[in-house]
């Protein structure tokens, strides 16, 4: 079984911070590995009477597509290293020939060396991505040293799917990029897998098979699939004083929205009392022909805080609203590893800072526009996976209306609306023995100038620094690292159709920050500090549920503890 990175690992944070508590809750993948199965082989294995000598020295190889009579002028050619007749070698004949070098020339060949170098030909055909290939050493005389080995690469014959319920088997099958009666190349399967796993309503494995012709091999689409549609409910405690701390929220997703493949989301979160805050978001995903990723975003929002009014003749109601659209380059993949180039626009406009832990409504709305460049990695290995992410955001200056200094200057100190800032974040993960992991997260802001507040980096909160409030302190250049320790994962339910997992985690965050420009008498530094327990329990895609209390190990209140919670319910 070869494991599979889904693009899945490319989702990082595609918007700003403002919209991101409240955007529609993705589905959670398929449990377990996705991968290929290989055809299976005969491995290198010991082999009676394995020291008995064939020749003294193996002094060169000849690579060929059927048993042939071999020149003189061929064998002098191979002397040294290998030649190829009628057969492509993958990568290039310097590269097989490095591996002969390393591994057998100039070496005696004995019966166990024989056998080796068999299944060392199969493992480089499958390192160079071509993994159906049959080798045979066929009898012929070794006076010169030269060994004759035959080499027959499958082709491909069909292209089946099974167990596919809710999604088009021709669909699928037009996502696999090889054609029949060509070389299969596992580089090229791999991407088209992860391309269709993307989908988080399906999980699709391959099986090689023996196909119906002679030296054909079929691809079979092993499919898990469920309804293309889901519906949830969920409460959680992602909000602010002002507008109270909890949230419950409902939505959908659309896994095949209009027969297309495309991923419509949509939500609608408030707080108990509807009034003190309610929103509306959603976005678009699709999947374009040519492998790339592009999505629209939207969302409106409502607030109308307990605290005090900047200017007399307001009330403490406001609104905000957000138009994105990003565009993810999808950029060839390497082993392990994929990732993409994303381009993006965001349009923001807001007459307040509620919905980012502030306390005022502004005397008139601003404008926001800004542009963005990122680039998304994800790499698994053994026993080690990584994610990265860095974006860049850019605003020239005012483009529309209510976008001038003076506006800004209104809404934050020293605000300007042209400005540049960017954002890294780094996240490996270690396996463990036992099925334990380690985690670390590192993110870090830096900008050229004072930010309005839905650009600051929030500290303090659930994907922050546990312990603390919701964005307890906004900054415009911070760091953050937060470190957990999970548990293997536990299961009490043995059904397939509600499998569960529960597992346990010790965290510790910490975070850091400052703002460009500083009022008088207001810090200059910021940190925060927390640590603590939490679990983590899913009943397969029909409930999660996350719990972390987190103490402050850094005071800022009285209380010096929080639990940070959510609960969703999905159908």
């Amino acid at each position: 079984m070869k494991k599979l990175l889904t693009l899945s690992l490319l989702t990082t944070t595609l918007f700003a911070q403002d919209f991101e508590r409240v955007k529609p809750k993705e589905p959670t993948q398929f449990q377990g590995e996705k991968g290929i199965t290989y055809p299976s082989t005969q491995e290198s294995h010991q082999v009676p009477n394995g020291n008995a000598l064939i020749i003294p020295e193996l002094k060169g190889v000849i690579l060929t597509d059927k048993k042939r009579h071999i020149s003189d002028e061929e064998v002098a050619r191979a002397i040294g290293g290998a030649e190829a007749i009628n057969v492509q070698v993958p990568g290039t004949i310097k590269h097989f020939d490095a591996m002969l070098k390393n591994n057998f020339l100039a070496r005696p060949l004995t019966k166990q060396k024989l056998v080796d170098l068999k299944q060392e030909v199969i493992n480089y055909y499958r390192r160079w991505g071509r993994p159906v290939v049959t080798v045979e050493i066929p009898e012929q005389k070794l006076s010169s040293g030269v060994l004759e080995i035959v080499v027959i690469e499958g082709k491909l014959g069909k292209v089946t799917v099974e167990g596919n319920k809710f999604f088009k088997d021709q669909r699928l099958i037009d996502y696999i990029r090889l054609e029949n009666g060509g070389p299969i190349n596992s580089d090229i399967l791999v991407t088209d897998l992860a391309w269709i796993n993307r989908n988080p309503f399906r999980q699709v494995d391959v099986i090689y098979e023996p196909g119906e012709l002679a030296g054909t091999t079929d691809i079979r689409l092993v499919a898990e699939d469920r309804r293309p549609y889901r519906f949830y409910a969920g409460v959680d405690n992602t909000g602010f004083d002002e507008t109270e701390n909890t949230r419950i929220f409902v939505g959908s997703n659309w896994g095949n929205a209009f027969g297309l493949d495309h991923l419509l989301s949509i939500q609608f979160t408030s707080a108990p009392k509807i009034d003190r805050f309610w929103a509306l978001t959603g976005y678009y995903t699709i999947p374009l022909p040519w492998r790339d990723i592009w999505t629209f975003y939207g969302g409106y929002s409502h607030v109308h805080g307990d605290m005090h009014v900047d200017h007399p003749g307001l009330d403490n109601s406001g609104y905000s609203a957000q138009a994105s659209t990003r565009y993810n380059w999808i950029l060839t993949p390497r082993p392990g590893y994929l990732h993409d180039v994303i381009f993006g626009f965001d349009y923001k406009r807001t007459d307040n800072n509620l919905e980012f832990g502030g306390e005022s409504v502004y005397r008139h709305s601003v404008n926001l526009t800004q542009l963005i460049l990122g680039y998304n990695g994800g790499y698994i290995g053994e026993g080690f996976n990584a994610s990265i992410t860095a974006e860049l955001f850019y605003s020239p200056g005012p483009w529309l209306g209510e976008q001038s200094d003076s506006d800004y200057k209104d809404v934050r100190f020293q605000a300007k609306s042209s400005y540049l800032y960017g954002r890294l974040t780094f996240a490996p993960m270690i396996r463990l023995p036992k099925d334990f992991s380690f985690t670390m997260t590192f993110r870090g802001q830096a900008s050229s100038q004072n930010l309005l507040p839905s650009e600051q980096a929030g500290l303090g909160g659930y994907d922050s620094v546990r312990g603390y409030k919701e964005r307890e302190v906004n900054v415009d250049n911070a760091f953050l690292l937060s470190t957990e320790l999970r548990t293997m994962p536990l299961s009490f339910i043995g059904k397939k159709a509600f499998k569960d997992l529960l597992q346990f985690l010790v965290f510790l965050d910490y975070g850091i920050g400052r703002d460009v420009r500083t009022e008088q008498n207001n810090p200059k530094t910021y940190y925060l500090l927390g640590a603590g327990p939490g679990v983590r329990y899913q009943i397969s895609s029909y409930l999660t549920f996350r719990g972390d209390l987190g103490f402050q190990l850094k005071k800022l209140d009285s209380r010096g503890f929080r639990f940070h919670f959510s609960l969703v319910g999905s159908y």
